[in-house]
């Protein structure tokens, strides 16, 4: 019977089969080729919108490590620096973050669907961990806070959880978990710990009309006065001052402020 293909019952390839074959795989490596370079810019362009929205918010930053799922419209991002540009920030000194994560809505746009970040690092103090999901929810855990120079510099809030909950009216929920404040009480008598009436609430520098729940927890407070010798004094508190319903800033100052104040005389009274 005679074979349907004497080319290959010859052991020989087609000179056509060789160029359309060389032909396929290049046009394979164009391809790849364009889409790298295509997710490479895409990736650029991400990084650059957000380096001018940390502009937008008074920093000059740069991204270091980085790497964008087009699938996932997630960016991934590694040691980011940013140092204030605007005087009012100036005492942050440069911030820099190890980790993060920010998540794009999924219809297409450049609207931020939600942030995690983790090891931030500023002169004024440190954060392990920071959830964000904008309108919805704001989430810090461990944080350490530092006084001002003329108090040390030391410690002076050591924060368990700090959380946001937005609502339809507001804010439903502001709870605040302190693990350790430090109360220092300076060579000149000045005291680091100062509570004042508010004119109105805010949050992130927003105004807000509504709290639904103000919750604070304070488990030991550290005693420290510069203008004598000894060590400081631990004294535990376990104090918990939960409020409802918050409209005003006449409403914070009636019912949170009060319990903010006792808390404090408390503390100074401290042998």
């Amino acid at each position: 019977m005679t074979d349907p293909n004497p080319i290959a019952a010859t052991g020989k390839k087609s000179k056509w089969k060789k160029i359309l074959g060389i032909g396929c795989l290049s046009v394979i490596v164009l391809l790849v080729a364009g889409v790298l370079a295509a997710n490479y810019f895409f990736k650029r362009a991400v990084v650059e919108h957000l380096e001018r929205k940390m502009a937008d918010a008074g920093f000059d930053g740069k991204v270091g490590e980085f790497d964008y799922s087009i699938a996932r419209r997630e960016l991934s991002l590694r040691d980011l620096r940013a140092v204030p540009s605007a005087s009012v920030l100036a005492d942050l000194g440069e911030v820099s973050i190890a980790e993060g994560t920010i998540q794009f809505d999924p219809d297409g746009s450049k609207a931020i669907a939600a942030v995690e970040i983790r090891g931030v690092e500023s002169a004024m103090g440190s954060v392990g961990e920071v959830s964000i999901q904008p309108g919805k929810l704001f989430s810090a855990k461990d944080v350490v806070l530092k006084n001002a120079k003329k108090f040390g510099g030391g410690d002076f809030l050591k924060i368990t959880e700090f959380r946001v909950e937005y609502g339809l009216k507001g804010v439903e929920l502001v709870k605040l978990k302190v693990a350790e404040l430090t109360a220092i009480k300076n060579k000149n008598g000045q005291w680091n710990l100062l509570v004042k009436p508010i004119k109105e609430l805010k949050f992130r520098n927003k105004k807000i009309k509504h709290i639904g729940e103000f919750h604070l927890e304070v488990e030991s407070v550290k005693v420290l006065d510069l203008s004598q010798e000894g060590s400081a004094k631990i004294v535990p508190v376990k104090k918990t001052i939960r409020v409802r319903n918050i409209n005003s800033a006449a409403d914070f100052n009636s019912k949170i402020l009060p319990e903010l104040q006792a808390l404090l005389s408390e503390v100074k009274s401290q042998p």
